[in-house]
C-alpha cells in the first residue's frame, strides 16, 4: 500500500490548480493548500501501521495488499470490517476531514461490484471491462479521488441542453481513440489534493439527442491537459503565528473545487458512459453507490459528534462549569445524540442486506434514520 510520502511525491505531478487567481506551483508546499494533503498523507501512513494494518487493508487473490475500503463487502463481516477502517480515519481526523480517500473507495468499489450494469446499455458495449480495470488500477496503486458532479448553476428551471448559456461539460468531438469534452463541473471536493477525477452523473440528462452529449460518466488524472482545477479561497488563516492557533483549519480544509475542461481528451478506456441518458439516469440507482457513500458519511458523522461533545466536556470540567445543573443539562443531550448516533450507525451493519450485485449494503430505511 502506499504511504504518506508516496502520496506527497505523486501530487508535484505539474497539475493546473488555481487559488486566489494565482497557479499553484507545489500543492504540498503552498500554504493554502498543504495543511490538507499532509492530513490526507497522515491517512496513508495510518492504514500501514502495523497493530491496525489487518483492518485497514486485505490481500487481494494476487497477493496484493489493497486498502480495505476498496474491497466489496461481499459479508456482513467484511461490510463490518470496512466500517472499522472508516473509523480508524475518522477518528484521526475528528470526522472533520469529510472527503479523505475512502469517500470514494466504497464508490468505485460499488462500481466495480456493478460492473455488469454499464454494458447493459443500448449505446455502447464492453464499458463493464473499463470499470474494472479502472477499479483494478485504483486500488492496486492506491491513489485518491475526488468526485466531479454537479454541473453549474445557471437557469435551474431548464434541462441542461436548454441553458442560455453553455456552460456544462459535454462532448464537442468524436475520434477513434476517444472523444473531446469541454465546459465546466462544479464541487471536487479535494480537488487540487487528489490523484484522479471521476466525473459523475449530475441530476436528469433528459431522453434527447440534444441532451445525449451532455451523459458521460469518465475518470482522468489531475494533470491531464486542458483540465484546470480552480479552488475556492482556503478556510486556513494565513497570518497564524502558528498552527494551534487553528488546529483544526489548518489541518483539515479539504478545498472544494471548480473544475474546467477546455477541449480535453478522454480516451475510450476511461469512458464509463458516454452519450446514453437512460444509463446515465439510473446509474445511482443501480450501483447503490450513494447508499455506500451515506454509510462512509454517517460513519464520520459519529467521529465527529464523539469529539465534539468529548470537548465540550473537557471545558465544562476546565472551567469548572461540569457542577451547574444547566450545563450538565446541554452535556447530557450531547451525549444522548452521540450515542444514539453511534447505535443507529452499528445497525446499518447489522441490518445489511444483500443487494443484486451479491454485496453487503445497509437498507435505506436505516440509512434515512440515521442521517436524520
Amino acid at each position: 500500500m502506499r504511504t504518506g510520502k508516496e502520496y506527497l511525491a505523486a501530487q508535484k505531478d505539474g497539475r493546473a490548480v488555481y487559488i486566489d487567481g494565482e497557479l499553484v506551483a507545489d500543492v504540498t508546499q503552498d500554504p493554502r493548500l498543504s495543511g490538507g494533503a499532509q492530513t490526507v498523507a497522515e491517512l496513508y501512513d495510518l492504514q500501514n501501521r502495523p497493530d491496525i494494518i489487518d483492518t485497514m487493508s486485505y490481500l487481494d487473490p494476487a497477493g496484493h495488499r489493497i486498502g480495505r475500503t476498496f474491497q466489496e463487502p461481499r459479508s456482513r463481516e467484511l461490510l463490518t470490517t470496512r466500517s472499522e477502517a472508516i473509523g480508524h480515519w475518522m477518528r484521526h481526523t475528528f470526522g472533520i476531514f469529510g472527503r479523505s480517500p475512502d469517500y470514494m473507495n466504497v464508490i468505485l468499489a460499488s462500481m466495480n461490484a456493478g460492473a455488469a450494469f454499464f454494458d447493459e446499455s443500448t449505446v455502447n458495449s464492453g464499458f463493464a471491462a473499463h470499470v474494472r480495470a479502472y477499479y483494478d488500477f485504483c486500488s492496486q496503486n492506491d491513489l485518491a479521488l475526488t468526485h466531479v458532479n454537479v454541473n453549474p448553476q445557471v437557469d435551474r428551471s431548464k434541462p441542461v441542453h436548454e441553458q442560455e448559456f453553455d456552460l456544462a461539460c459535454k462532448v464537442v468531438k468524436e475520434t477513434d481513440a476517444g472523444f473531446y469534452i469541454s465546459g465546466a463541473r462544479m464541487v471536487a471536493t479535494l480537488g487540487a489534493l487528489a490523484d484522479e477525477l471521476l466525473f459523475m452523473p449530475s441530476g436528469m440528462v433528459p431522453a434527447a439527442e440534444a441532451a445525449a452529449d451532455y451523459a458521460l460518466m469518465f475518470a482522468l488524472p489531475a494533470a491531464t491537459d486542458g483540465l484546470k482545477i480552480i479552488c475556492r479561497p482556503t478556510i486556513t488563516p494565513q497570518n497564524a503565528g502558528h498552527p494551534l492557533d487553528h488546529p483544526l483549519s489548518s489541518r483539515f480544509d479539504e478545498t472544494d473545487a471548480y473544475i474546467i475542461f477546455d477541449n480535453v481528451f478522454v480516451p475510450w478506456e476511461r469512458a464509463f458512459i458516454y452519450r446514453d441518458p437512460a444509463l446515465y439516469n439510473t446509474y445511482y440507482g443501480r450501483t447503490l453507490s450513494g447508499n455506500h457513500q451515506l454509510h462512509q458519511g454517517l460513519i464520520r458523522s459519529v467521529c465527529k459528534a464523539e469529539f465534539f461533545t468529548g470537548l465540550a466536556c473537557y471545558l465544562a470540567q476546565a472551567t469548572n462549569v461540569d457542577q451547574f445543573p444547566n450545563v450538565k443539562n446541554t452535556l447530557a443531550r450531547l451525549l444522548l445524540h452521540t450515542e444514539t448516533q453511534r447505535i443507529l450507525v452499528e445497525r446499518l451493519d447489522e441490518k445489511a442486506e444483500v443487494s443484486e450485485w451479491g454485496t453487503y449494503i445497509a437498507r435505506t430505511v436505516d440509512l434515512d434514520l440515521a442521517h436524520t
